[in-house]
């Protein structure tokens, strides 16, 4: 399961856990950031934010994905990008996690960053994933 990468081992679960194909998000009932997601850091942070990490790590496994599938895949991605970034926040991830997913360099070496997640964060994850219509 490491060897395909935390986002896409988080995409395999989504895509078993959505309906329709789009998957569900909670925008609008956490924090008091514009998009529903808890404020930004404070200026000054040092390292990846849950914003940025994501971003990368979805990009990697989109990059990583046959050709034929990285559309789908992007669309998928892009409905979760959300959810995860929700969860990170709101499962307080480690800054270590943080930063072995921005400093992956190709979708496999994610792989690694899996183990950064506690078992509860990894059920949070599952659970905002399970809770699509």
């Amino acid at each position: 399961m490491r060897s395909i990468g935390l986002l896409l081992t988080l995409m395999v679960m989504l895509c078993a856990c959505t309906k329709g194909g789009t998957p569900a998000t909670k925008t609008g009932q956490a924090g008091s950031g514009s998009n529903g997601l808890p404020p930004p850091p404070p200026p000054g942070q040092q390292g990846p934010t849950c914003e940025s990490a994501i971003t990368h790590s979805m990009a990697l496994a989109i990059q990583a994905a046959p050709e034929a599938e990285r559309d789908a895949l992007k669309t998928k991605m892009d409905a979760a990008k959300t959810t995860m970034i929700a969860a990170c926040h709101e499962d307080a991830w480690s800054a270590a996690l943080l930063e072995c997913l921005d400093k992956a360099r190709d979708d496999a070496s994610t792989g690694a960053c899996y183990d950064l997640l506690t078992p509860a964060q990894q059920d949070g994850v599952k659970r905002r994933l399970d809770a699509t219509p």
